[in-house]
């Protein structure tokens, strides 16, 4: 719990500062979870973690159709389709 409140509080503290979100949440991630007893896998998450959601088809739906989409509208302009 106080690594969870120390996390937020240096997440506001980033945001504050400027930095991403983003940005400032992975990094806030990675070192907690470093801090954590669990250290080792704080160095194996950024590898195995984009993987993992990238291969959820469930994530992968939205940004296809919106790729086809853009594909369909410049092949035939404004027509409904």
């Amino acid at each position: 719990m106080i690594v969870g409140s120390l996390g937020i509080i240096v997440m506001i503290v980033l945001l504050v500062l400027g930095m991403p979100i983003g940005f400032g949440m992975a990094l806030v991630g990675f070192v907690g979870f470093g801090i954590l007893p669990q250290y080792q896998q704080s160095l194996i998450s950024p590898a195995t973690v984009p993987y993992d959601v990238m291969a959820n088809y469930g994530f992968l739906r939205p940004p296809l159709f919106y790729f086809w989409s853009g594909l369909q509208e410049l092949r035939h302009g404004e027509r409904s389709v």
